[in-house]
């Protein structure tokens, strides 16, 4: 199977496919808009071929389609929110107390978390069909949307299955070539839109005062009819990107949950509704986005539910039974028989296991591996809750972020608080409460908690969250010096908060940026990430050249000391936006490369790499060694 950044790039080729549906669309369109031109011009053959006409005729068929996929595109293409809210989704809260949907909200967590990626929201849709979707055009703004249906009548193991699906789609890189087959769809559509509301709107009956009404419900036919060329083009566009998308993406939730028969159980209860479809009138055009079928076409946009089951029972090696369900995680010591517990991110592990575990990271850039799904879970189980509950809350949130800031520091902490009391008294007082907890916390697996509390964050206003920030950094200056744990949460924060607040107004840009093209900044990169990381003089040469080497750089020399800091590794960061999926993972190899050259992989290197990577938007899995 293709890697994460492979199956970017690729994501981004395939629009050409849209394209030629769109124009072969688009020229049948114009062809029966033109034909329907004739038959009114009848005997003015001259009249027919003035380019006038056919230009006149171009320009209408290209307003009323382009310009209606250009303004649907514009509407819903910055946000993946926006496409569920347009489906009349409203998030989950994170900190919902609902059985039904703390089952699926902790799913995603877990997922989120374990995969590397930012916890995407989650919306419910109030429908009883079960069924769910993912949207949005990058890991930074996808948004997961469920019906009603599903969260009450699937498992949790299914729910996995589900959500597994649907995380395939965004890492996979489905979710922007869907959106921008939406817009087409949309637009090859419109005529027939317009047409079906000449049509209702007519008045009726058959005096010579309705000749006018009879001519605007002819029109109006007329339109609905071209508009059906569009609509048979949609449906084939949606079947062309879907289906084996959908198997795809079936096939990777198995390999992610390591159980077949959770996404099996999943579609079996869809197989036996009645109506599995959505009572929702926008979902036809959002058909291709959906688990399954949203609603019902004459040319289906995914493949037979009974197919997809064969697919996985063949997978799994038999069939599987009507009530699967995994056994239950063993807990913390429940026993002689029990199995081991996953290690957790920040455990202390052998040097050279620690180097393994970033190594075997890397390799997961893109994926759920069950292992870190259950290693996470246990993780947070142990997390105690005062710190868990409250990172689901927008104030206990920001509370989460203080105290995993303060719980580094001995000195000054009392000093720090009465700062954060002066501008967030509320939140000041739960820090206080939580620090003791907090500092029990290993420093990586503080990061998940960090992590979590970002969910919550992005719910702020805009201007609460700017003092919040404000404070965030005055905590971190108190002493005149960043260290590489405050930095790598303010990389967080920028990633995960800050960039998905802009991507509310900010359109996307293409990634075509070769590390050739940028190669100073690239090499200034590799040389502070080989010297910031405390590594000895000879040590950051050597580790230096290897990373360069793994690029197929050979020149370069390490920055002057004067220029070792992390402000010059932000700078460098910000030089490089833009870069291919491929060659981002290329330099994130490199930084790997650098940081356990030597074998020996410390919290400050996993830092360095985590930061990294949080800035690239790459989905770096947490570390967990075997």
């Amino acid at each position: 199977m293709a890697s994460f950044f492979e199956q970017q790039d690729k994501a981004q080729s395939r629009t050409w496919i849209l394209g030629v549906f769109f124009a072969m669309g688009m020229v049948a369109i114009f062809a029966v808009a033109w034909l329907a031109t004739a038959i009114l011009l009848q005997g003015r053959s001259k009249a027919i071929m003035d380019p006038a006409v056919i230009g006149g005729t171009f320009l209408a068929i290209g307003a009323v389609t382009v310009l209606p996929a250009l303004w649907k595109y514009v509407t819903l293409g910055g946000h993946g929110s926006k496409v569920a809210q347009a489906l009349g989704g409203v998030r989950i809260d994170p900190a919902t107390r609902d059985p039904d949907e703390r089952k699926v909200m902790n799913v995603v967590e877990e997922m989120a978390i374990a995969s590397g990626m930012p916890v995407p929201p989650v919306f419910l849709i109030q429908d009883p069909s079960i069924n769910a979707f993912a949207a949005g055009t990058t890991i930074r703004d996808a948004a997961l949307g469920i019906t009603t249906g599903a969260i009450e009548q699937l498992s949790r193991d299914e729910l996995e299955g589900v959500m597994a699906h649907e995380f395939s789609h965004v890492f996979h890189g489905d979710m922007r070539i869907n959106l921008r087959a939406m817009a087409a769809i949309f637009g090859m559509m419109a005529l027939g839109y317009v047409g079906y509301i000449l049509l209702r709107s007519a008045p009726r009956g058959g005096s010579r005062k309705n000749n006018g009404a009879a001519g605007i419900a002819l029109f109006g036919l007329a339109l609905a009819a071209i508009g059906a060329i569009g609509t048979f083009f949609g449906r084939i566009m949606q079947a062309a990107i879907s289906r084996q998308r959908e198997f795809l993406a079936d096939a990777t939730a198995v390999q992610y949950t390591r159980n077949p028969a959770g996404i099996a159980g999943a579609l079996r209860k869809i197989a036996r509704l009645h109506d599995p479809t959505l009572a929702i009138p926008q979902a036809s055009q959002f058909n291709h986005f959906f688990f399954t079928e949203g609603v019902r076409t004459w040319m289906a946009s995914h493949p037979p539910l009974n197919e997809r089951i064969r697919r996985i029972e063949t997978m799994a090696g038999g069939v599987l039974p009507e009530a699967p369900s995994r056994a239950p995680r063993a807990a913390a010591g429940s026993g002689a028989g029990a199995a081991p517990a996953a290690r957790v991110p920040g455990a202390s592990v052998p040097a050279g296991a620690a180097a393994a575990g970033l190594v075997q990271a890397l390799s997961g850039v893109g994926s759920v591996d069950r292992v870190r799904i259950d290693a996470v879970h246990e993780a947070l189980e142990r997390t105690p809750n005062l710190l868990r509950a409250a990172a689901h809350d927008p104030m206990g949130a920001r509370a989460v972020v203080y105290a995993s800031l303060l719980a580094g520091h001995d000195e000054s902490v009392e000093a720090r608080l009465h700062a954060i009391s002066s501008s967030d008294p509320a939140a000041a007082d739960e820090c206080r409460e939580m620090i003791a907890s907090m500092r029990s916390v290993p420093a990586r697996h503080r990061l998940a908690l960090v992590e979590m509390a970002c969910s919550a964050l992005v719910a702020l206003p805009l201007h609460e969250y700017q003092s919040f920030r404000g404070i965030v950094s005055g905590i971190m200056r108190t002493d005149s010096r960043i260290d590489l744990y405050e930095w790598t949460v303010a990389q967080i924060l920028r990633s995960r908060v800050e960039d998905r607040l802009r991507a509310e107004s900010a359109r996307p840009t293409a990634d075509r940026v070769t590390l050739r093209s940028v190669q100073g900044p690239v090499v200034s990169l590799l040389g502070l990430v080989a010297c910031t990381t405390g590594k000895d003089a000879d040590h950051a040469v050597q580790a230096f050249a290897a990373g360069l080497a793994s690029l197929g750089l050979s020149a370069g020399r390490l920055p002057d000391p004067a220029q070792r800091s992390l402000d010059a590794l932000s700078e460098a960061l910000d030089s490089l936006g833009g870069l291919k999926p491929s060659e981002r993972g290329r330099l994130l190899s490199a930084c790997v490369t650098i940081a356990t050259h030597d074998g020996n992989v410390r919290d400050d290197e996993v830092f360095i790499v985590r930061s990294i990577a949080e800035r690239l938007a790459v989905p770096l899995p947490p570390a967990i060694a075997a």
